[in-house]
């Protein structure tokens, strides 16, 4: 396309088009692994209950039916945390997958603007954490109260004769389950992201104070001018403000959607809010580079993501309460 007599380069639009759809084909590939992974880990759960080691190691540790927050340990709440701890390390780990795939994605189609280009991208990890983040969830909530029998799994009954394997609530009440989801999933998995966020700043600067005094330069902080720039340019490039938006908007899913089963973790959510204006202060500060400055009139397209979130935390709010 001429400007004025300079040519300027053209990418048309069905091109775009059709690199946007190739996107979106292969984030609803990734979505299917996602159901299949979850759906193993319960199958997992479900195996690990039916087992007689894991019962007999509990039963010897278990108290008098001691509880905490609602959960007695047995040998069903063991699997339970077993399982939700592997949920809550296959989420993390694909939600950074994709967070990678979907900037490249994004960068394959070749926006012309950054809010063309931020839209995409919103639009993509948005459609794809809604189902790695709640798939889980909305599992133990909706589906196993009717006591399905996944992979068709079975057990060796009295006579000899197979039995198959349901995936039931106990007494019938699948509260609990969600009650464990949530201790671990939510709570344990976002301090354990911000301990990490507060305490690799400091190792790593460690490990640079102790390179510089081998070369002959004093730490960080008593470095100046030159030395001062070149050590702040060799750190990680700064994240996105898009990212801290998603991580807020994922936390008000859980904490809204699943409030019956859990209503203490909006004050836990609270509480590792604070810490985590100081662990990213800190991460701002000393473990990576300074983020430019962007004006903008307000927070893109994040804003109608987090606006759509009451009326969906709502509906879920009330389903799980129903069931």
């Amino acid at each position: 396309m001429p400007f004025g007599n300079t040519p300027m380069p053209y990418f048309p639009g069905s091109a775009r088009a059709s690199r946007f759809g190739a996107g979106i084909a292969l984030t609803l590939f990734l979505m299917f692994i996602v159901v299949i992974g979850t759906l193993g880990i319960i199958a997992m759960k479900l195996a690990i209950a039916h087992g007689g080691a894991l019962s007999m190691t509990v039963s010897n540790l278990r108290n008098g039916g001691d509880a905490f927050l609602g959960v007695t340990l047995d040998h069903t709440t063991a699997a339970m945390l077993i399982a939700a701890t592997l949920n809550s390390i296959f989420i993390t780990v694909f939600n950074e997958i994709y967070r990678r795939v979907g900037v490249m994605l994004t960068d394959w189609e070749n926006h012309r603007t950054e809010s063309e280009y931020e839209n995409s991208l919103i639009l993509k990890n948005a459609i794809f954490q809604a189902v790695n983040c709640y798939i889980s969830f909305f599992y133990i909530a909706f589906v196993r109260p009717f006591e399905v029998n996944l992979f068709g799994m079975t057990v060796q009954g009295p006579s000899g004769d197979p039995l198959p394997v349901r995936d039931v609530c106990n007494d019938g009440d699948c509260m609990r389950d969600l009650v464990v989801q949530m201790l671990v999933v939510v709570v344990c998995k976002q301090f354990a992201r911000n301990l990490a966020t507060a305490v690799l700043p400091i190792l790593r600067n460690c490990y640079r104070s102790l390179c510089t005094r081998k070369g002959g330069r004093g730490p960080h902080d008593e470095l100046s001018g030159v030395n001062k720039l070149e050590h702040e340019s060799q750190l990680p490039a700064p994240r996105a403000m898009y990212w801290e938006y998603n991580e807020m908007a994922i936390q008000f899913g859980y904490v809204t959607m699943f409030a019956a089963a859990a209503p203490w973790a909006a004050t836990l959510c609270l509480l590792n809010n604070v810490f985590e204006r100081k662990a990213d202060a800190l991460r701002m500060l000393y473990g990576q580079q300074r983020p430019m400055y962007e004006g903008a009139s307000n927070i893109g397209a994040c804003a109608s993501r987090i606006a759509h979130h009451p009326l969906e935390t709502s509906v879920a709010a009330a389903q799980v309460w129903l069931h």
